[in-house]
């Protein structure tokens, strides 16, 4: 990368960082316990549920078009 690149990265960086300080406190602060595998998990109870969406909805604030998708053996898609 050219130090014109390098520098520009720095300034999104710098101007977003509030933005991303909060966003890593919600996913910090998202109930995430699990104690399952998606193997062993019950399939009416997503594991991690809050963070997936916390992440949906932060591609989503940025134009991206994701998908929520389950992985326990009720919700495989294959």
């Amino acid at each position: 990368m050219t130090d014109a690149v390098l520098n520009q990265l720095d300034e999104i960086i710098l101007r977003n960082r509030d933005e991303q300080i909060g966003f890593l406190q919600q996913i910090v602060q998202a109930n995430s316990a699990n104690p399952f595998t998606p193997d062993a998990s019950d399939p009416d109870r997503p594991i991690e549920r809050e963070i997936a969406h916390l992440i949906h909805n932060k591609l989503r604030d940025i134009g991206l078009s994701p998908e929520l998708k389950g992985v326990s053996a009720a919700h495989r898609l294959y």
